[in-house]
């Protein structure tokens, strides 16, 4: 009777793997060329080629490299601790720079397809948000490489994923909303998001919502503790912010569609039908509350006018359409 019970358990659960794959592929197709296969020798920018070799080290002066892109790469990578160590043990264990990211992508695109089936219950949903996330991975510049590498994205997507489907387990929850933090500082936005995406989940009772946001403000405060720390111990300088200007308006203005699209991508059906239900119900709050973080997500992607990459750390809000279209 055990035996049979392990069988079905094994089965139930092999759809996650078959999904995965499907996804996996998805993902490869939209991105065009996986850099962890095509591109054997690649060429990191100098910041990130110190921190493969020094983790710990402050790049905050690194302003070598003549782009003005790559210029600002010092000014950030210094407290990106998660995805330096993850980048150092690669180095070490000689693979390729892309390999943690492709890792942790595959744990975004996984989470995906969990946190689908958390919401609904519905295989079939689980796949069609894993393959929502493909979209979103492969635009973050995780599976491809242009001609300036950034190989940090996919951890952090992938650290988030893992966050947004441990909201029901306060350990998990504590521990990946601390890493998140140290992946990059985009992400602290992403948990604002998840915050969100707690407070308006009809199946969630009040003490856990509580509970779930006091653990997430608990992580993020811990962060900023914990970085001051290692910033005095260490010797970390300020960061470089030269190189990290706004934008002119005509410029940001060019690129809205872009951003508008790349944010969410597909999910933009579920985005509009989620508002519009909302309106419906005359539900106020709760259609301030996500309104005003889809419009917040926006505004932070055409600051930076950085589409391919900021659109990415968005992704809570899908999963929270979903849910309120469920609800």
């Amino acid at each position: 009777m055990s035996e049979l019970t392990l069988k079905d358990r094994i089965s139930e659960q092999s759809w996650i793997f078959k999904s995965l794959l499907i996804v996996s592929f998805a993902a490869v197709v939209f991105s065009s060329a996986p850099a962890v296969f095509f591109q054997k020798d690649i060429q990191l920018p100098p910041a990130y080629e110190l921190k493969s070799q020094k983790p710990f080290a402050d790049t905050s002066k690194l302003t070598i490299p003549p782009h003005d892109g790559e210029r600002s790469h010092g000014a950030k990578l210094t407290p990106r601790l998660l995805g330096s160590v993850s980048l150092w043990l690669s180095s070490k264990l000689s693979l390729h720079p892309y390999v943690p990211a492709t890792l942790f992508g595959l744990l975004f695109l996984l989470s995906g397809i969990i946190c689908g089936y958390q919401i609904s219950g519905d295989k079939l949903i689980g796949l069609f948000m894993g393959l929502l996330f493909a979209g979103l991975y492969a635009t973050s510049a995780c599976f491809s490489v242009n001609w300036m590498p950034k190989p940090f994205d996919g951890i952090s997507i992938g650290i988030l994923g893992l966050t947004v489907i441990s909201i029901k387990r306060p350990g998990l929850l504590a521990a990946f909303s601390f890493l998140t933090c140290w992946s990059e500082e985009r992400a602290i936005l992403s948990l604002c998001f998840i915050g969100v995406f707690i407070l308006l989940r009809a199946d969630i009772d009040k003490a856990q919502k509580q509970k779930s946001c006091l653990i997430i403000a608990g992580a993020i405060l811990a962060y900023f503790i914990s970085r001051a720390i290692l910033s005095f111990a260490l010797g970390w300088s300020a960061p470089d912010v030269t190189q990290l200007g706004v934008n002119p308006l005509p410029v940001l203005l060019r690129y809205l569609p872009l951003t508008m699209w790349s944010c969410f991508e597909g999910a933009w059906i579920g985005i509009i039908a989620a508002s519009w239900l909302l309106l419906k119900k005359k539900k106020r709050i709760t259609t301030v509350l996500f309104v005003g973080s889809v419009l917040l997500a926006l505004l932070s992607c055409m600051l930076a006018v950085d589409t391919s990459r900021s659109s990415s750390f968005a992704f809570p809000l899908i999963q929270l359409a979903f849910a309120l279209l469920k609800d």
